[in-house]
């Protein structure tokens, strides 16, 4: 965990927060997606606010209520894509000014550059690569930046025999947002057929699309969890058909594609998502996780060498 007054930090394990700052501070969460967190101090007398992100790239504006932590505000920001992390927003509470132009490349360069672990500064270039890729994947242009992580990935895809062509696992694939998503599509004629995704029932949820391909979006997939393969059982009647798939199965399986954008889009997801990996092991060796609240953070354990917890003010 870090912290940067006035600055940014950079959070990046689920559930771990910082100190807060004795001033208004910015935080960012990486692998729960890229959420920009604004803690302001405001007047004891104010009892609601709202902070206004805006951005020359319009899809980055937006206006978020602020929720009462502690003795400060706090204003969380979702709309920063991995193609925008190089694009400046301001942040103004309460029609105040308090953040201009601060940016995502902002911060991973500072740690790029500073004095932190090498596992902080490798998946801090793992998504600025990432964020290259996307940018060229969407709008064109060249990818200059070199990952932290070197790509080893492989596909571990698995996938069972089919009973019917016409009640069939068709496809999967990745939807790229601010998390990742995996779009699986089924053939499914029969009325009786059922879906389940790592046990749930998604038959429900299924979304009817062209050519009688039905679909079911799996969401919320964080970058340390890449590399868990999800169990997808089409069944119908005592027939079954099961297909095991990861985020890294469909990074490994792009590397075939005749694209060489998505190629490159595909292995830097993949090296992002290794390195906010090794970067969670790091952490789990020398960090007690706490409860996470806003005033507490991890623990420094002890261990040979000096003990480290980067911090700017």
């Amino acid at each position: 965990a870090f912290m940067l007054t006035l600055v940014a930090a950079i959070i990046p394990t689920v559930g771990m927060q910082v100190n807060a700052a004795e001033t208004d501070s910015v935080q960012i969460t990486l692998t729960d997606g890229i959420a920009v967190k604004y803690y302001a101090t405001l007047g004891a007398d104010v009892t609601t606010a709202t902070a206004t992100f805006e951005s020359e790239t319009t899809a980055l504006n937006a206006t978020v209520k602020g929720e009462k932590v502690g003795d400060k505000w706090l204003f969380v920001y979702n709309k920063v894509t991995p193609q925008y992390v190089d694009k400046t927003f301001s942040i103004a509470v309460n029609g105040e000014t308090k953040v201009t132009g601060y940016s995502v490349l902002t911060y991973l360069n500072k740690i790029i550059n500073g004095e932190y672990a090498q596992a902080e500064k490798t998946v801090a270039k793992d998504l600025v690569y990432y964020g290259e890729a996307a940018k060229a994947y969407k709008f064109g242009g060249a990818v200059t930046a070199t990952p932290g992580t070197e790509y080893n990935g492989e596909s571990k895809m698995s996938l069972g025999a089919k009973f019917a062509d016409d009640t069939t696992i068709y496809s999967a694939t990745v939807v790229f947002d601010t998390l990742p998503a995996i779009t699986f599509g089924f053939k499914k004629a029969s009325e009786t057929a059922t879906v389940t995704v790592d046990g749930k029932d998604v038959t429900n949820e299924l979304l009817s699309g062209e050519n009688g391909v039905y679909t079911y979006t799996l969401t919320g997939i964080y970058a340390v969890e890449f590399d868990k393969q999800y169990n997808v059982v089409l069944t119908d009647g005592e027939n079954a058909q099961t297909l095991l798939y990861s985020i890294n199965d469909y990074a490994a399986r792009m590397q075939n594609s005749a694209n060489e954008a998505m190629k490159t889009l595909a292995k830097a997801l993949y090296c992002y998502g290794a390195g906010a990996q090794a970067l969670k092991t790091y952490q789990e060796a020398y960090v007690v996780v706490t409860a996470p609240t806003y005033t507490e953070t991890g623990v420094a354990k002890k261990r040979q060498g000096r003990n480290r917890r980067a911090s700017y003010t």
